[in-house]
C-alpha cells in the first residue's frame, strides 16, 4: 500500500500526510490510480520512518529492556515532534517536516535530544 508507513505510527493518516507536506487529494488519487507519489514526497516519508529508526536503536542500544517491556519509538517520536522547542523558538518540529532541509534539522535536534545535548 502508498502509505503503509502510518502503520507504524500512532497517528492518522491524515494527519503523517499534512506533517509531510503531502495533500490528501493527491494521494488519494494516486492511490486510487495505484500509482507511485513523487520521489521528493517519498524522500520526506523515508525521512520520518528513518527518525523512528533512530529513536528505536538509540533507545534498545542504551535501555534494551525497554523494547521489550513495550516502548514505542513512534509514539515517542511523535509527542516530540509535536512539542514546542526552545531551540526553535518554541516552533513545532512537525512544521519543519515538509522539507528535506527541515527534516535535516529537526533530525540533528532529535539526535541532540536523544543524547542529551543541546546547542
Amino acid at each position: 500500500e502508498l502509505f503503509a508507513f502510518v502503520d507504524t505510527l500512532t497517528m492518522t493518516q491524515e494527519e503523517a500526510l499534512h506533517m509531510l507536506g503531502i495533500p490528501r487529494s493527491t494521494a488519494a488519487g494516486k492511490l486510487k490510480r495505484d500509482e507511485n507519489i513523487a520521489p521528493e514526497q517519498s524522500e520526506r516519508i523515508m525521512g520520518l520512518l528513518s527518525m523512528v529508526q533512530l529513536v528505536e536503536d538509540t533507545v534498545k542500544d542504551s535501555n534494551p529492556e525497554a523494547i521489550t517491556e513495550g516502548f514505542n519509538a513512534a509514539e515517542w517520536l511523535e509527542r516530540w515532534l509535536k512539542g514546542p522547542l526552545p531551540t526553535l523558538g518554541n516552533q513545532i518540529p512537525a512544521d519543519l517536516l515538509d522539507t528535506m532541509s527541515g527534516q535535516a534539522l529537526v533530525k540533528r535536534l532529535l539526535i541532540q535530544a536523544l543524547e542529551g545535548t543541546y546547542a
